[in-house]
């Protein structure tokens, strides 16, 4: 219940009293005390004055299990546990009342039960330090975790991106993360969820960071300025007809301040292109309210129909010159969009348009192709 008492003193317009806490979720003062103090070592600022209560007035650039919960809880859920809380404790008043260990240890026990989130993250595993937040998406999907479940780390030590390529990820400068889904559709339509999630991650973007154009580059790519943010790999377990888990791995460069040479003309962050440092929390937040937005358009028909027109409009290779492989052939050609399979349609010198599925399509201006 930790998340839920950090739900609500950052919306609360002043202070919260330790015995409004303590009403809300059936717990001692105690219990309540040592929740804050938990989250003061986790680096949030929280003012206690007595006869008042608690307030927070600085927030960490955290990404735990606790933090994204705490921007994802619904307030009817709070409504609803402590309407359950209050009654268990009317129910337990003729016989024993809980002491301070027990209560302590109600706050802790509820943290994780987290189904009254909004949007498509609806259970939270986070890791210090992990190899790839999707080997562990992979390894829990194995063991039956369920729709729904978001893997995030502070640190990757092995993350990758498509085609086996490395992706830096130190602790502190980024999102990596890995979202673990139970479609029930074809192989062939889940290869069309990274698009979905491309228009979603944009939208995310934008709305936490105003002043910053962001784009997509067929198939999934995020840019700004002509430059790589975010990259994505889809990971899927199925069968000819029959899907058993996809697993979405994210990295974005949030407040990175250097890449490698080798990289420098490729990637680019957030801070590097707006010059301030951004709430990592936030964006997550917000990606999990325009996913789930987004992925049940696409679950309505199973492919692009109704995200076609959205897509395009974030589409930076439209109307703009691409280079493409094609049929083993290098081809010049101008992108017009997508259709409602996700291939890119380019219109050749002659006029001919061509539907690519898959394969690297360079678009002049972006990544030094000019």
């Amino acid at each position: 219940m930790k998340s839920e008492i950090l739900h609500l003193l950052r919306n609360a317009d002043g202070y919260i009293s330790g015995q409004q806490l303590c009403e809300a979720f059936g717990v001692s003062r105690t219990a309540v005390w040592k929740a804050i103090n938990q989250l003061k070592e986790e680096g949030y600022v929280i003012d206690s004055v007595q006869n008042k209560g608690y307030r927070i007035t600085e927030y960490p650039d955290i990404i735990t299990d606790t933090e994204i919960r705490s921007l994802l809880i619904k307030d009817s859920a709070i409504k609803s546990r402590a309407d359950k809380e209050q009654d268990r404790e009317a129910g337990n008043k003729d016989r024993n009342v809980s002491t301070d260990k027990e209560s302590y240890n109600k706050l802790k026990d509820n943290s994780s039960d987290d189904n009254k989130l909004e949007g498509i993250f609806q259970h939270i595993r986070y890791f210090e330090k992990t190899d790839s937040t999707n080997n562990q998406a992979k390894l829990a999907a194995e063991s039956n975790a369920p729709d729904g479940t978001l893997f995030v780390a502070e640190c990757q030590t092995g993350g990758r991106g498509r085609r086996g390529r490395s992706w830096e990820s130190p602790a502190g400068t980024g999102i990596w993360m890995s979202l673990l889904l139970r479609p029930d559709m074809s192989p062939e339509s889940a290869s069309m969820l990274t698009l979905v999630l491309a228009i979603a991650m944009v939208e995310a973007i934008r709305e936490e960071v105003k002043d910053i154009d962001c784009y997509i580059k067929w198939p999934n790519d995020i840019v700004v300025n002509g430059k790589k943010i975010t990259g994505i790999l889809t990971e899927m377990s199925a069968e000819m007809d029959l899907i058993h888990y996809v697993v979405i791995g994210i990295g974005i460069n949030v407040n990175t301040t250097e890449f490698d040479e080798a990289i420098r003309d490729m990637a680019t962050s957030l801070y590097l292109e707006t010059h301030r440092k951004i709430k990592r929390s936030n964006i997550i937040a917000a990606f999990s309210r325009s996913f789930d937005k987004y992925y049940h358009e696409f679950l309505k028909t199973n492919d692009l129909s109704l995200l076609v027109d959205k897509y395009n409009e974030l589409l930076i290779n439209k109307d703009r010159t691409v280079r493409a492989i094609y049929e083993k052939e290098e081809l010049i050609a101008t992108a017009i969009g997508i259709n409602k399979e996700g291939e890119l349609i380019v219109k050749d010198e002659a006029g001919k348009e061509i539907a690519i599925r898959a394969g690297e399509v360079s678009v002049r201006g972006l990544y030094g192709y000019v």
